[in-house]
């Protein structure tokens, strides 16, 4: 009897043994990423503990870096090539003998802030001859840009090579600053007739009317008007004088109520020449680009260079594949009559206009979580989500850690904010916990952005990003590089994603909103909106006071806008562009970034984030699987091959 029951218990160890070592063969080959129970903890920060003993603080426990789902339809990568070379993109033709322009300094300004390589080509002292028109594969350039004031340097001849390598390689021209200067019979000759100069107008309104006829330029902007807030129009209107080979993209109403042409195109076999007697404006190496940008009274300045660049370069810009928003509202907490917040009938007005809601959630109001709407939230993640507020309702709680001499707050030393990240993230669990409400690691900071030590912190834990309404942390200043803010996220900053948002409220114009919002998405930025439901903010008057906002939104051309969480918004944010040799770079920007390679061949791509180090890297995975990556003057860098269809999630787990 003895002997039969040792036999069973060994043939049970056997059993359970064979089962375990299929079952993990399974899980590894599945490319699950590890459990969560196995997950390594992020160690906690270095803290001062005697200083937090002093000021009768226990130090929290650090919450546990967990890694994201993978489903198991991702499909394997594996390691990419070398990158290759890349060749220029764009040539400028210039005058050395004259100071440049405003058009000769930002036309390569631009092109860098795509991702191009530009050339520069002195048309004073030899040329250009027909080999100068080709890049160094002897491709043709895709957009070869000169002044309007550079024009009467050519002669015929290279006049003429210039419409061939238009015409027959599919090059394409860009004529900027025409004024009343420029040499009708050139301009005659590179329109077929159609512009034969510029001329004053009579213009008391700034405004520009932006045409629907020609989407795969104007993009997001179609179909759009803008307007300015001087009352003298600044530019030039094109002569026309065979308007029917003549496409007009942007133009304007003179003082008689008379249309005219500004910035125009007529096509010429394989390419295209643009045509731009818009305001010379100003120079990219004297105003920021996103003054130059968003101001309204310079809205000629550059959005026909960017227009034509983007069109001329096609995928070898930086450029994303969809449009997305978020509307957040900061503080309620997840109980009926918060302020002016009523979730029940927000959801229905979501569901109608289409859009969504992040709440930035006050940690410290877990406990006062009422069961029903906690119970919206787990119905409806489409319509809404939740991410981190801070911790407490104690104020400024990642104010100055030194207080400077005229301010009236309380400093916050660093260990304290420490803290704070670690009580926030452990009550957030809670809520998780007790009442199945997630939340993504997003932090919006109560009141302002923090130092940028505390953004090292929040790095160290694993967050994705921070979103705020201020883009500079209280200890720096902003930088002056001169395309500062016209991403998607600035990694100046602790080399940690800092998103910025606009604010809206119930008295916000829904057509001013919808032209800064088609600005933000022409150049891949996401749209990120906020508000509180508070008095005199959002929801004052009605629960319906986002939808005309929501519906002018909607309402854009280009990629139908896509409304998600912001935690989904940050996981999918990239920029892409791709390179002379079919390889593909990805600009990255939070420790997680999921996309797919939606072409019907496999892919090399080199995903890049800028990285400094100053937080350890522990791994990073693919689709749960460990991969090697490179840091090469501060950035991170990932080559991978990706196959057709396949989707990738990519995720850098920080930790001492």
């Amino acid at each position: 009897m003895d002997r039969y029951r040792f036999r069973t218990v060994l043939i049970t160890l056997a059993i359970a043994v064979v089962l375990g070592l299929v079952g993990y063969l399974l899980f590894v080959r599945a490319g699950q990423p590890t459990p969560v129970s196995a997950v390594r903890p992020t160690p906690t920060p270095t803290v001062d503990e005697a200083a937090l003993a002093a000021q009768n603080v226990t130090p929290t426990p650090t919450a546990v870096s967990v890694q994201p789902t993978v489903t198991p339809t991702f499909l394997p990568v594996s390691e990419g090539q070398p990158e290759g070379e890349d060749y220029t993109d764009v040539l400028l033709l210039y005058d050395s003998y004259e100071e440049p322009g405003p058009f000769d300094t930002n036309y390569c300004m631009i092109a860098e802030f795509y991702g191009l390589i530009c050339k520069e080509f002195d048309v004073r002292s030899s040329g250009p001859a027909w080999n100068d028109l080709f890049d160094e594969q002897g491709k043709a350039y895709s957009l070869i840009g000169i002044s309007g004031n550079d024009l009467n340097l050519l002669d015929e001849w290279q006049v003429d090579n210039l419409v061939r390598v238009v015409e027959n390689y599919g090059a394409n021209l860009l004529v900027y600053q025409i004024n009343i200067d420029a040499p009708p019979e050139t301009l005659d000759l590179l329109s077929s007739g159609g512009i034969v100069g510029a001329s004053f107008v009579d213009d008391t309104e700034e405004n520009w009317f932006i045409s629907n006829g020609y989407p795969e330029i104007t993009q997001e902007l179609t179909g759009m008007t803008f307007d300015g807030p001087s009352d003298k129009q600044r530019d030039f209107a094109l002569s026309l004088d065979n308007a029917s080979v003549v496409n007009t993209i942007i133009s304007s109403e003179n003082t008689a109520g008379k249309e005219y042409a500004i910035f125009s195109m007529v096509n010429r076999g394989a390419g295209t020449i643009f045509f731009n007697s818009g305001d010379a404006g100003s120079k990219l190496t004297i105003v920021p680009m996103r003054t130059l940008y968003y101001i309204r009274s310079q809205f000629m300045v550059l959005t026909p260079l960017m227009m034509a660049m983007r069109y001329a370069a096609g995928d070898e810009v930086w450029h994303n594949e969809e449009n997305v928003a978020n509307l957040t509202l900061d503080d309620p907490a997840l109980v009926d009559n918060y302020g002016t917040m009523d979730y029940r009938g927000l959801l229905t007005q979501m569901q109608e206009h289409n859009f969504h809601t992040t709440i930035a959630f006050i940690p410290e109001q877990y406990q006062l979580t009422d069961l029903d709407i906690a119970q919206i939230f787990i119905d409806n993640p489409d319509r809404y989500s939740l991410v981190q507020h801070g911790n407490s309702i104690a104020g400024y709680e990642f104010y100055y850690y030194e207080v400077p001499v005229d301010s009236d707050l309380p400093a916050r030393p660093l260990y304290e904010q420490i803290a704070d990240i670690n009580e926030g993230l452990r009550r957030m669990e809670e809520l998780e916990r007790q009442f199945g409400v997630t939340y993504d690691r997003v932090m919006i900071f109560p009141w302002g952005i923090s130092p940028e030590q505390s953004l090292v912190e929040l790095k160290r834990y694993n967050y994705l990003a921070t979103v705020n309404g201020q883009d500079v942390p209280l200890d720096r200043m902003r930088p002056t590089y001169f395309s500062y803010g016209m991403y998607q996220a600035n990694m100046d900053y602790a080399s940690f994603a800092v998103l910025w948002r606009r604010y809206v409220t119930g008295k916000t114009d829904a057509a001013d909103l919808q032209r800064l919002s088609a600005l933000d998405l022409f150049i891949g930025k996401p749209l990120l909106l906020f508000s509180h439901a508070y008095p005199d903010e959002l929801f004052s008057s009605s629960i319906e006071e986002f939808n005309p906002m929501a519906d002018a939104i909607n309402s854009l051309a280009g990629e139908d806008v896509e409304w998600k969480s912001l935690g989904d918004i940050i996981r999918h944010l990239y920029l892409r562009k791709t390179n002379d040799d079919g390889s593909i770079d990805v600009m990255m920007y939070g420790n997680n970034l999921i996309f797919d390679n939606d072409s019907e061949e496999d892919l090399v791509f080199y995903v890049k984030k800028v990285e400094t180090l100053n937080v350890p890297i522990s791994q990073v995975t693919v689709n749960g699987t460990e991969v090697p990556y490179e840091v090469v003057n501060d950035e991170l860098i990932i080559s991978m091959t990706i196959p057709a269809g396949g989707v990738v999630d990519i995720f850098i787990e920080y930790g001492d």
